[in-house]
């Protein structure tokens, strides 16, 4: 009809070299390091209606990005490449981190928490703790986390933490990569239909774990751990791979975005999962999915699209915020209250993100030429 237009798709609206996609991603790990702050430094919680944390819901918005992402990734390069592009991005970062933390962060606050010289307090000493930092490294070298810690390197109130209790995303990121280079060889990835049935059966099964307690008590942090874990994750990356997959035909709407946020917002007073977050399944994880489409539309029309184009510090930030965080408790400057204690992590993260994108993330990139294909 006259004076009518098609509505624009997402895959016309979301411009695949402009668009936000890096600010919200330097966002999350924003989120992510504000509420570790406030566990990590006793001012609160973090949890939203006793269903979920802030930093949960960032690293939803993260795997829902990577799964849009890494579906075109995917598509866009055959097998060797894109598993070499994968790894590079990844590998690299993870493993300077952890030396970083084992070698200089854990170091530092071994020394300060030591009575004083005559108890042993060299390096060497610190090289020879039980559980110490070549064991950190080497353990946990394979992206999963064998070694948390690094004997009496840690304020003894969150030693049960880790040294970096991020790093679990990046173990199950990769198995996402992994398992799309499944749906890739299987030619899953360009049936989108079966992606989107197998997508569906996924939920339905987290679906059904978070909603009934006989199967609910057996996934937390005691019991079942990797399954409970994934399904915290998974959902939502196979939302963003299917936004991607559908995106030529999924309508761009603000009207639509907003809907997704009153419903997952909604899903945050269901009675149904446990009441424990970060420790189970609650009923934020069946809703999570929804916050892919209202994350892509924000990419599309945030006028950030500078912000992370050329210098990307996200990565950075989330790696060594956790660590940093923990390096402050042991020094008791959350003592001195949150705005200091805050503005400390910030600053100090910052530097070793900056260090991080410059000084191993961003030559790492370079290797991406040594992949070959299309």
């Amino acid at each position: 009809m006259i004076g009518t237009s098609r509505p624009s798709t997402l895959s016309e609206a979301l411009d695949p070299s402009r668009n936000s996609l890096n600010a919200l991603r330097l966002f999350f790990a924003l989120v992510v390091l504000v509420s570790h702050a406030l566990k990590l430094g006793g001012f609160a919680s973090g949890e939203i209606l006793s269903r979920t944390t802030y930093g949960t819901l960032a690293v939803d918005g993260f795997f829902a990005l990577s799964g849009y992402l890494i579906a075109a990734s995917a598509l866009r390069n055959n097998l060797p490449r894109y598993l070499w592009l994968r790894v590079v991005r990844i590998v690299p970062g993870f493993w300077v981190c952890l030396i970083v933390t084992a070698f200089v962060l854990a170091f530092v606050g071994w020394r300060h928490l030591c009575d004083g010289p005559s108890t042993g307090s060299s390096y060497s000493d610190f090289l020879g703790v039980e559980e110490g930092p070549t064991g950190y490294v080497l353990r946990n070298a394979l992206l999963t986390i064998h070694q948390p810690g690094i004997t009496d390197s840690l304020d003894p109130v969150n030693g049960i933490w880790g040294w970096n209790g991020s790093l679990w995303t990046i173990y199950f990121e990769f198995l996402c990569y992994l398992m799309v280079a499944v749906f890739a060889v299987c030619g899953i990835l360009k049936h989108r239909r079966i992606l989107l049935v197998l997508s569906i059966l996924a939920w339905l099964s987290v679906s059904v774990i978070v909603c009934v307690p006989q199967f609910n008590g057996h996934f937390n942090v005691g019991e079942n751990v990797d399954v409970m874990l994934a399904a915290q994750v998974v959902p939502a990356f196979l939302a963003g791979c299917l936004l991607y997959r559908f995106n030529d035909v999924v309508i761009e709407s603000g009207w639509i975005a907003l809907g997704c946020v009153a419903l997952f917002v909604g899903s945050l007073f269901l009675p149904v999962g446990a009441f424990v977050p970060a420790f189970s399944l609650t009923s934020s994880v069946i809703a999570a999915p929804l916050l892919a489409y209202p994350l892509l539309w924000l990419g599309a029309h945030l006028p950030l699209q500078s912000v992370g184009k050329t210098n990307d510090y996200s990565y950075g930030i989330y790696l060594y915020a956790f660590p940093i965080e923990q390096l402050l408790v042991d020094f008791g400057v959350q003592h001195r209250g949150l705005a200091v204690y805050l503005g400390a992590t910030v600053l100090l993260t910052a530097i070793f993100a900056f260090g991080s994108w410059w000084g191993v993330e961003r030559n790492a990139m370079k290797l991406r030429k040594l992949s070959y294909g299309r």
